[in-house]
């Protein structure tokens, strides 16, 4: 991209003309930057662990080997019906929740969000792994079936940041949950994240 293209990128994100009465935010000027920069660092960031998508997968499975095989595991042990309802809980940094993603997306899962939209990661960023049970019927002589479906938020992030009246604790809220893929056979889910595993054998 040319430095004259990027100057005259054009967001239908832009809310320029809602100024709040702060007057250096007021400044057209200003506020065009802002937001041709947040454009800029959207593009980036998502490229921050590898441009093409075997340098996505290749990062994201070197980077995130030690959690993928504790969520297998996890996702094996709820997977029992014998051990009841379960939860696990998951905390790590930033990086590890693109690359995660990134992995999401690559290993074949079909997902509801494109790549290209996911953005900015903010404070509180969250994703779920839900197990679903579909129990048989008590006169069927089958076992019963459970599902895996992903759920995602960005966490407290705006894209009119500029434009936000926070509340009395001066803080963003927290951007609700939606589903990031579809509901999926849980061992076929599990098979899919564990060939991640086995090719970084």
């Amino acid at each position: 991209m040319e430095k004259e293209e990027f100057l005259e990128m054009k967001s239908d994100k832009d809310n320029s003309s809602m100024y709040p009465p702060d007057p250096l935010f007021a400044q057209k000027e200003v506020r065009q930057l802002y937001y041709k920069a947040k454009l800029l660092f959207d593009y980036v960031t998502r490229r921050e662990f590898g441009i093409t998508p075997a340098e996505r997968k290749a990062i994201g499975v070197q980077a995130s080997v030690p959690l993928l095989r504790q969520l297998i595991a996890d996702l094996r042990e709820i997977g029992d019906a014998s051990k009841g309802p379960q939860t696990r809980f998951y905390f790590t940094k930033e990086s590890h929740i693109y690359t995660l993603l990134n992995l999401v997306f690559l290993c074949g899962m079909s997902t509801m969000v494109p790549y290209e939209q996911v953005g900015e990661l903010d404070y509180l960023t969250h994703i779920i792994f839900e197990v679903y049970e579909r129990k048989a019927d008590v006169d069927a002589n089958i076992d019963s079936e459970y599902s895996l479906r992903i759920g995602f938020s960005p966490g407290a992030s705006c894209f009119h940041v500029l434009d936000v009246d926070v509340d009395s604790n001066h803080a963003l809220k927290v951007l609700p949950r939606r589903n990031f893929t579809h509901h999926m056979s849980l061992p076929k889910a599990i098979g899919k994240l564990q060939m991640l595993l086995d090719e970084s054998q």
